[in-house]
């Protein structure tokens, strides 16, 4: 087995592993594997994993993020430093990027959940539907925030003002230079360095983890629009 397939927990597919080797259904893994031989037939997009973090403590993670983390695109944050060269002067700051974007998942999780929980006490005439964030919706907001620093660089915020820095006569061209190389540097359209890590399944491990798990990820949607009315015209489109 190739070290970029090597599971960071027990229970965790391979990033090889097709997406029909699951049960469509229900999002199980198949009978052979170690999770389905403890009894847990566990869905794949419910907290379902435990990391410890010194600051938070313990991060429920499901299968989705748990596999994204073994990613070597992923775990190559918990190489680089969360406070750059802070930790020249500061060495305990040993905080990394990694553990930063986990628990920046974590924290958009309770976040999601707290803000369906304050609609629950709206006025029973205030209460609508439509402000429900929908559990398809939470895995987005969730990876997002996990997946949020995957471009960064050594020391990026430290010193991008200065590798971008372009020499020209034209003074706007200097000033916009100073904020980086891409209008949108979040832009995977625009920044080839996100296409590859995030769309590039040839190239990049992350996409392929993040490939495999689209299909189990529409039907979760689809559930969503199936339970939801004011929802329906958005099954139609994804039918």
């Amino acid at each position: 087995m190739a070290s970029d397939q090597l599971p960071l927990y027990e229970g965790a597919p391979t990033p090889s592993q097709p997406a029909d080797a699951r049960d469509r259904g229900t999002g199980a893994p198949p009978a052979s594997s170690p999770a389905s031989t403890t009894g847990a037939s566990r869905d794949l997009f419910e907290d379902s994993f435990t990391y410890f973090d010194d600051i938070h403590g313990a991060i429920k993670l499901n299968r989705l993020e748990g596999d994204v983390i073994q990613t070597p695109e992923f775990r190559r944050l918990f190489h680089l430093a969360q406070l750059g060269l802070v930790t020249l002067v500061y060495p305990t700051a040993s905080h990394t990027r990694g553990m930063h974007s986990i628990a920046a998942c974590h924290w958009a999780g309770k976040l999601v959940d707290c803000l369906n929980q304050n609609t629950q006490r709206l006025p029973s005439q205030f209460r609508f539907p439509r402000i429900q964030i929908t559990r398809a919706e939470r895995v987005l907001i969730r990876l997002a925030a996990l997946l949020h620093d995957i471009s960064q660089g050594p020391l990026s915020h430290d010193v991008e003002r200065k590798t971008h820095y372009v020499y020209h006569g034209s003074t706007c061209i200097r000033i916009k230079s100073q904020y980086g190389l891409y209008e949108k540097h979040d832009d995977y359209q625009a920044n080839p360095v996100l296409y590859i890590l995030l769309m590039d399944t040839k190239r990049s491990v992350l996409a392929r983890v993040l490939r495999e798990y689209s299909r189990s990820f529409v039907d979760l949607l689809l559930g969503d629009v199936n339970s939801a009315p004011h929802l329906n015209g958005c099954g139609q489109l994804l039918v």
